[in-house]
């Protein structure tokens, strides 16, 4: 039964080492295994540009073309995802579409059946109006006798009453207007306090807030000057920018090669704009051209560049800034 046991524990005991290995592995592969770009362009009749990233024997690649039409693909083991994407999407527009057309079909044949029974009920109701109306013709000329001799006597009495109710809903308006006017004047005496009560909160509070947001301006302004004056930040200040610019000189690209044609039409901008450009040499050196145009306003240009991005030097030096002492102490002062 031990041995068993003892068995059954190697056996856990190598799958958790190999578990733990692949990790291990996976991990060195992100570091250590550069991701490699290259980028190419021009400018002359038309832009062009082409971006291509791939990491780890192409594994996963990434493609970009700008012309007169623009492609991607971010493939991974050979199969292009945003494809994929691409035509199921497409697949269901058109069948949404489909459906909607069945719809429509749908809907216009219910209606055409609709219009058919309703234009029936109308042909069966004329008919019976009609044969009603016949009906009712005949006994309202017997009605009509009797009336008659009845509305003379009612007329005169109606004409009676109707004065009478006319001078009652004078009284009644006339008192009625006089009320509302009374209520109208309450009422805009009582707005126009209101306004005035928000007018004075409101230039209270836009006061209180301008003189807060100046005092913080302030306070934000001398606790960065007392920064800055104080040496040891200054020695963190110069430690950060030089991790920071390593960073950025380890992502440009290694080589990197460009043609610039510059002229804005008057021979004096353009030279100072040959100049400004021209500062970018410190940088690039002799991959770096540029031909001055001093009679047409004309901007086009080629470039082509290429690299490599290593995640342990991005890792490294982030991971020296985020561990100093000096900058955890800073943190921790001057954290809100």
């Amino acid at each position: 039964m031990l041995a068993i046991l003892l068995g059954i524990l190697k056996i856990f005991l190598y799958i958790i080492l190999f578990i733990i290995l692949f990790v291990v592995l996976c991990i060195l592969t992100i570091l250590f295994v550069p991701i490699r770009y290259s980028a190419q362009g021009e400018k002359y009749d038309t832009i062009k540009l082409d971006v291509k990233v791939n990491w780890l024997l192409h594994i996963i690649s990434f493609k970009y073309h700008m012309d007169e039409d623009t492609k991607m693909s971010l493939k991974i083991f050979g199969k292009d995802i945003m494809a994929e994407k691409k035509h199921k999407k497409v697949k269901k527009v058109n069948n949404k579409k489909s459906r909607k057309k069945q719809k429509k079909k749908d809907i216009r044949v219910k209606s055409d059946n609709e219009i058919k029974e309703i234009k029936d009920d109308n042909r069966i109701k004329e008919d019976s109006q009609k044969e009603i109306a016949e009906n009712k013709t005949s006994e309202a000329k017997v009605d009509n006798v009797e009336c008659n001799i009845k509305t003379d006597k009612d007329d005169l009495q109606e004409k009676n009453e109707l004065k009478e109710d006319n001078n009652d809903k004078v009284k009644l308006d006339d008192k009625v207007n006089q009320q509302s006017e009374e209520l109208n004047k309450k009422r805009v005496k009582k707005s126009s306090k209101r306004k005035e009560k928000k007018t004075k909160k409101k230039k209270n509070k836009d006061s209180k807030g301008k003189d807060k947001a100046a005092s913080k301006w302030k306070q934000i302004y001398s606790t960065i000057k007392d920064f800055i004056k104080d040496e040891e930040n200054r020695a963190v200040i110069k430690m950060i920018k030089d991790k920071v610019l390593k960073m950025i000189k380890h992502i440009l690209p290694k080589k990197f090669e460009s043609k610039l044609i510059i002229g804005t039409g008057d021979p004096a901008s353009t030279g100072y704009v040959v100049g400004a450009v021209s500062i970018l040499y410190t940088v690039t050196g002799n991959k770096l051209k540029v031909i001055p145009d001093f009679n047409e306003k004309i901007f086009q240009g080629c470039f082509y560049g290429k690299g490599k991005i290593y995640l342990i030097v991005l890792l490294k030096n982030t991971l020296s800034i985020i561990l100093d002492k000096r900058v955890r102490k800073i943190y921790k002062t001057y954290k809100v």
